[in-house]
C-alpha cells in the first residue's frame, strides 16, 4: 500500500522566512528572487484521482500538482512517478549544484554542472570545478560521446563509445530521486502553494534532517538542516534546494546543494563547434596515433568509468559518469 505522509498544511507561516530564497534560476544559471504569493492548496477532492492528475500532467493539461494534497500532504510514489512521465516526453534542462567552505578531501569538493537534454539519444553535460576552475563538456549522440576537458594545462578532446540501459530523458529525471525520497520520506514542517511569475508551484519545506546524514558524516555532528522542494502544477519537482553546517571540534563547514529542472519542452541541443565531424574513432579526434587511456573505440564494449569523490551523500548518478 503507498505510504501517505501527513503534516499540518500551514498556509503562510513560512512565507515571511522563503521569499527571499533564490533557487529558481534562469536558463543562464543567473539566480532569480522568488515572488510569493499565497494560494490555496489544492485538496483531494480538486480531482477525481490520481490516474486522472497523471493523464492531465503528461498530456500537457494544467494539472493541479498530482500526488501533493491538503489532506494527505505528499505521496512521494505518485509524485516520482509523475515526474519521470513528464520530463520523459519532453526536453528540459537540469542543472545542479554543490557549494561549501572549508574542509578538505570529499567534504570540501564544490561544483556546478547543467545538463541540456534534446531527447532520449542528444544531450550536452557541462561540469564546471568552482576551486580548480576546470571545465569538462560532454556531447552524447546515441551510442558515440565527445569530451572536451579545459583546464590551465590546455584543451583536449576525446572520442568515447556509449554504453546506454535507458533514455537519457528518463535517466537524468531521476536524479532527484535521492534527494527526495531522503528529505521527504518522513514529511515536512510546512507545505503551501507560492506564486511565481502568475504560476503556482506547491513549496514543502522541512528542518527534519534524515538520520542518514549522520551515518554519512559521521565525523562531524549536521547542524541547521533545512530543505525544501518546489513541485510545478504538472507534477514534475522543479527544484530541490538543502543546506546544512558540519561540525567538529575545530571548525563548522556548510554545506548547500541545488537542483532545478527548465526550459521543460523547450531545450535544443545543437554540435558543438568543437566535434569533429568526421571523426570515426578516439585517435583522430585527438590527433595521435596512440587511443588515450580510459577511451573506448568499440562501441560494444563498456567505458571506463572515471571516480567522482563529489557526492556527498553517497555516490548517485547525478555524479556518474555521462558515458553510460
Amino acid at each position: 500500500m503507498t505510504r501517505r505522509v501527513r503534516w499540518a498544511v500551514v498556509a503562510v507561516a513560512f512565507l515571511a522566512l522563503l521569499a527571499g530564497c533564490t533557487v529558481f534560476t534562469s536558463s543562464e544559471g543567473s539566480p532569480v528572487t522568488e515572488t510569493v504569493t499565497p494560494v490555496p492548496v489544492p485538496s483531494v477532492t480538486d480531482s477525481a484521482g490520481t490516474a486522472d492528475r497523471e493523464t492531465a500532467a503528461v498530456g500537457g493539461e494544467p494539472g493541479r500538482f498530482p500526488g501533493v494534497s491538503a489532506e494527505s500532504g505528499i505521496d512521494l510514489d505518485v509524485l516520482l512517478e509523475t515526474h519521470v512521465a513528464v520530463l520523459s516526453s519532453n526536453s528540459y534542462t537540469l542543472e545542479w549544484a554543490r557549494w561549501t567552505a572549508g574542509g578538505d578531501g570529499a567534504v570540501s569538493q564544490q561544483f556546478e554542472r547543467r545538463l541540456e537534454v534534446a531527447d532520449d539519444n542528444i544531450y550536452l553535460r557541462r561540469d564546471k570545478g568552482v576551486r580548480s576552475g576546470n571545465v569538462t563538456t560532454t556531447y552524447v549522440d546515441g551510442t558515440v560521446g565527445y569530451r572536451r576537458v579545459a583546464s590551465d594545462r590546455g584543451v583536449t578532446v576525446d572520442r568515447r563509445s556509449v554504453r546506454r540501459d535507458d533514455a537519457a530523458r528518463e535517466r537524468f529525471a531521476r536524479l532527484v530521486f535521492f534527494e527526495v525520497r531522503t528529505f521527504f520520506e518522513e514529511g515536512g514542517d510546512d507545505l503551501t502553494v507560492v506564486e511565481r511569475n502568475g504560476r503556482p508551484y506547491a513549496r514543502v519545506f522541512t528542518t527534519r534532517a534524515p538520520p542518514l546524514l549522520g551515518e554519512i558524516y559521521d565525523a562531524y555532528a549536521v547542524q541547521n538542516f533545512t530543505a525544501t522542494m518546489w513541485v510545478a502544477p504538472e507534477g514534475y519537482v522543479q527544484a530541490v534546494h538543502y543546506e546544512f553546517d558540519l561540525v567538529d571540534l575545530d571548525a563548522t563547514i556548510p554545506v548547500e546543494w541545488r537542483y532545478s529542472y527548465a526550459d521543460i519542452g523547450e531545450t535544443t541541443v545543437d554540435r558543438p563547434a568543437w566535434v569533429p565531424e568526421n571523426a570515426t574513432d578516439a585517435s583522430r579526434v585527438n590527433g595521435t596515433d596512440a587511443t588515450p587511456a580510459g577511451v573506448t573505440t568499440d562501441r560494444t564494449a563498456t567505458p571506463t568509468r572515471t571516480p567522482d569523490p563529489a557526492r556527498v551523500p553517497p555516490t548517485t548518478d547525478s555524479n556518474a559518469t555521462a558515458f553510460r
